[in-house]
């Protein structure tokens, strides 16, 4: 399982929709959605695409809402979530909905005016996209990314796995041992649920590398990878922040990608722009400290050996 690395996928199901024409990155999401979202700080200043793909829409994570594996209640299932994205969605943003929070789900600003990491954010993207086009979201990357890439064995949902070669994810115990949690799904799972392998995750970052191309497979155009790319927010944070992706220059040299954590995974993939050199990095347990100082160097290492 991928943790938030998954979101590099969303965001190229989500472009998909805009190279087709169906979904507009500066329209208020309003416009897809059967229901309506609202910043309550601001409800005149329209949520949009760009904003929750830059996190700058001023959607806020309320941490307690997923418990965690071992809590009641949670939203971290055995197996595949019994709720619905749309569902999960409702239930958060709406005003009168059984999670909504007025000040504890959003933060007191308009959208555009400040950056606040948000994974619900994009789990609200992704069901844009279903909205917009009528097609479950897990389907649609599946249609527009995976299938095309030959990333078999990939998808948001444990269903979508047809191995038994499945890493259990792993927790860290009191004596320093590892415990088995158990494959868990949630329902926002377009900010994190997405499993596959290292080889074929590589395939998408080598897609992404090459401006969309993958062997003689395009599953993005060029001028659509350039714009997820490019810097959106330079006046707002000191980092290359892109939609989803972002850069952070370390070693002398410029790396663009995602990382990832979550209970019992913690996940990397970083390229290097001027060298064409990707580096996937995954691992089954939540690496902190020390530990992913370590997981980070093994990625280094492997820039400086094959750049």
């Amino acid at each position: 399982q991928l943790a938030s690395v998954s979101k590099t996928v969303t965001c190229a199901g989500i472009m998909a929709l805009v190279e087709d024409g169906l979904i507009d990155l500066d329209a208020d999401v309003n416009t897809y959605l059967p229901f309506e979202v609202h910043i309550p700080h601001a409800p005149d200043i329209p949520i949009t695409m760009r904003t929750i793909l830059t996190h700058t829409s001023a959607i806020r994570d309320r941490w307690q809402v997923w418990g965690t594996p071992w809590s009641e209640p949670t939203l971290y299932f055995h197996g595949d979530s019994p709720i619905s994205l749309g569902d999960f969605c409702r239930s958060y943003f709406v005003h009168g909905g059984s999670r909504y929070r007025r000040r504890k789900n959003f933060y007191e600003r308009a959208p555009g005016d400040g950056y606040a990491y948000s994974n619900l954010a994009v789990a609200l993207a992704g069901f844009v996209a279903e909205a917009a086009s009528g097609v479950d979201f897990n389907d649609l990357c599946k249609q527009r990314v995976f299938e095309p890439l030959g990333m078999t064995d990939t998808g948001f949902r444990l269903a979508d796995i047809g191995t038994s070669n499945l890493a259990m994810p792993y927790a860290t115990v009191s004596n320093g041992d590892l415990e088995p949690i158990f494959h868990y799904g949630y329902p926002d799972y377009p900010d994190g649920a997405l499993r596959t392998s290292a080889a074929h995750l590589a395939r998408w970052l080598y897609a992404f590398m090459n401006f969309g191309v993958f062997e003689s497979t395009r599953v993005l155009d060029e001028t659509t990878v350039r714009e997820i790319r490019r810097n959106q927010i330079p006046d707002l944070v000191r980092w290359r922040q892109g939609l989803i992706w972002y850069g952070q220059r370390r070693c002398g040299f410029l790396a663009m990608g995602h990382t990832g954590g979550d209970y019992g995974e913690s996940t990397r993939m970083f390229f290097r722009p001027d060298r064409g050199v990707g580096v996937v990095s995954l691992t089954n347990a939540y690496l902190g400290g020390r530990r992913w100082a370590a997981f980070s160097d093994i990625e280094r290492h492997l820039f400086q050996e094959f750049s």
